[in-house]
Parts: C-alpha cells; sequence; structure tokens
C-alpha cells in the first residue's frame, strides 16, 4: 500500500481543483461500439458470446462461461517507444482514486526522463496543441499544461477515438496536422499539475470530453508475451457491485506475484462492450486468481492470453 502511494505522491496529478470551478459532464448517449471481440476460447463448451448491441447493459449480464478470451479492440500502439519505459504506473490506474484519497484518474501514466519523445499510437489529426491555459481540456484549465488531442478513426468502430497526452515539455506538432502511426508528436515532461515528470495518457471514446474516457489499457496492444484482463462483478440482481478491490495472484509461477486492481471510480467509464469495472494489462500470460471480499472470500482462476482480452464475470447471485 505504502508503495504504490509513494509512487503517485512522486509521479501522479495533482488532484486538488481550484474553487468555484465546473467539472464537464457528457451531454449525449452512450456511444455504441462495435468491436471485433468474438470469442476465441472459453471455459465451456458452449460459451455465450459478447455481441455487439445498442443496449450494452444487458450484453454483459452474463456469467456462463465465467470468463471468456477476446479479441479484444486493441487498435492503439503504446505512445511510448520500446527503448523508453512503456509500462503503465500500477499505483495509479485508470479509475483509481488511491484508496479514496485522490480524485478519480481519467486515464494512465508512463513514468519517463524530461524529454523522452511521445509517439502517436496511430494515425490521426492534431484538434489540439499548446497549453490549456484557457482551454478546459480537463476539470479544469492548467490542468494539463502543455497537452495534446488526436482524433482517431478505425475500421469497425462506429465512433470517433481521441487520445490526449498531458504534462508535455514540449509540443511537435499544430492544430489540423495529420500524423502517422509512430510519429513524434512531443516530448514528456511535468508541466500542468504533475508532481514528476511523465505522460499522461487519455483515450475518449465518441467525443472529445473529460467525461468520455475509458480505461487505455484496454486499447492499447499489450506488450509481447502479455495479455488484459477486464472484470466486473454482477449482485443477485443484476447489478454492478462497486467498491470492491481485487488482487489477482499469478499461479504458473513461483513468485505468486500480485496485482492489486482498484474498482473504477465515479467518473471513469467501463468499456462500451464489455462493461467492465477494472481492467489491467500487461500481464504475463499464464493463469491467475481473481480474489475479493464481498461479505465472504470469492475467487476464480482465469487465463491470460498472449495479445487478448480475458474478461472475467462474478455474478454474486447465482
Amino acid at each position: 500500500m505504502m508503495a504504490m502511494l509513494l509512487s503517485f505522491l512522486l509521479v501522479g496529478c495533482t488532484p486538488v481543483p481550484p474553487a468555484a470551478t465546473a467539472v464537464p459532464t457528457a451531454n449525449t448517449a452512450p456511444a455504441v461500439i462495435s468491436p471485433t471481440s468474438t470469442a476465441t476460447r472459453a471455459v465451456t463448451a458452449t460459451p455465450t458470446p459478447l455481441a455487439p448491441t445498442s443496449t450494452p447493459e444487458v450484453a454483459f449480464h452474463f456469467c456462463t462461461p465465467p470468463f471468456q478470451i477476446l479479441t479484444g479492440h486493441f487498435v492503439l500502439a503504446a505512445p511510448i517507444g520500446a527503448e523508453y519505459n512503456q509500462s503503465v504506473s500500477p499505483g495509479y490506474r485508470y479509475g483509481a482514486t488511491g484508496n479514496g484519497q485522490f480524485d478519480v484518474h481519467h486515464g494512465v501514466e508512463f513514468e519517463n526522463r524530461p524529454g523522452t519523445p511521445v509517439l502517436a499510437p496511430a494515425a490521426g489529426v492534431v484538434v489540439f496543441a499548446g497549453p490549456d491555459d484557457d482551454a478546459l481540456i480537463a476539470a479544469w484549465p492548467q490542468f494539463y499544461g502543455n497537452v495534446i488531442v488526436l482524433e482517431h478513426h478505425f475500421d469497425g468502430i462506429a465512433q470517433p477515438v481521441f487520445t490526449v497526452y498531458g504534462h508535455l515539455s514540449t509540443i511537435g506538432v499544430t492544430v489540423g496536422e495529420n500524423v502517422e502511426a509512430g510519429q513524434p508528436i512531443g516530448q514528456v515532461g511535468a508541466t500542468g499539475v504533475a508532481l514528476g515528470n511523465h505522460l499522461h495518457f487519455e483515450v475518449r471514446f465518441g467525443e472529445n470530453d473529460y467525461a468520455a474516457t475509458r480505461n487505455p489499457e484496454l486499447w492499447i496492444a499489450p506488450p509481447e508475451g502479455t495479455g488484459a484482463l477486464a472484470v466486473y462483478v454482477l449482485d443477485a440482481a443484476g447489478q454492478p457491485v462497486n467498491g470492491l478491490p481485487l488482487v489477482i495472484t499469478r499461479l504458473d509461477d513461483e513468485s505468486g506475484q500480485r496485482t492489486f486492481l482498484e474498482p473504477y471510480g465515479a467518473g471513469a467509464n467501463g468499456d462500451d462492450g464489455w462493461g467492465e469495472q477494472y481492467g489491467a494489462s500487461g500481464l504475463p500470460a499464464g493463469r491467475y486468481r481473481v480474489a475479493f471480499t464481498y461479505g465472504k472470500p470469492y475467487s476464480m482462476d482465469v487465463t491470460v492470453d498472449p495479445g487478448l482480452l480475458t474478461l472475467a464475470a462474478f455474478c454474486l447471485g447465482d
């Protein structure tokens, strides 16, 4: 716990807003994604697939099989080059609050030295580039400092996807410029409310709005040999159970490595295809135990496959 808090204090985004500043709210209905997520493997012979639907709140309410392995929609590359740190900071993942001590995180962080190149994760167009002194890119102006926003369009995804790059030391693109995947667009810095040098990276689905974020770890292609995990927990009425921390324990090596996941806080959004309340990527392929306590201990053993998404479902009324 102390390690997670120290990590945040060193590199996190300061979560104290100035007085009397309104936080923008979503003003459109939830966008519908058309995921390319046909099931590739499941734990029963007759899996229940995740079908695209106009009512995603129904699509992910199933627990048979208890987990599926899906293709996901990993349409983005890492925004940091392979010669630098490409790992998401585990102490302040998407939707996390530092166990209630900080504001809900709307993105993820890549800790790197100042001046580290920031790369476009896919082809797109620059829709914002500059300081956010007078622009409401986040909860209030002067939050991300030097910031870039790119707009992307992908085959099979009906809505635009926006990516946000905050706290940059320098900006290397201009509004209206078309960029290619892997093109340098700026450099890591500590502008805005950053307390250390890092890239704050967001994914926004459907509109360029602070209320429209999704978990970037479920959009960036997992590093080689690793996969992603998404989890939701439903009560007997089929409604999400919130506020339960998860422990993810690796089973098939001697390390017993553990990953601790906070549930998404208010203002963070589950994916429109799977509606998860937790998500993480970069898990080495293999077997894991997902566990939490809700009156009594619950656990499930799942498989994480390289380059794929494992969706685990707990239905507590079953």
